[in-house]
């Protein structure tokens, strides 16, 4: 859930290595802890090695 309330599904998946993501509730990305792909609030890649959204 973010700030405004609205609520964001997304699969904690990883889809470089399918590594379960960790929610960074500082930054509000999806992060993953394995080899460091990030991860926009709404599964958008932000910076890989991913080339994948979630």
């Amino acid at each position: 859930m973010d700030d405004g309330g609205c609520v964001h599904t997304v699969k904690r998946i990883c889809p470089h290595m399918k590594c379960k993501l960790i929610f960074n509730e500082k930054e509000l990305t999806w992060d993953c802890p394995c080899h460091g792909s990030r991860f926009t609030i709404d599964g958008k890649v932000i910076n890989g090695p991913s080339i994948y959204d979630i």
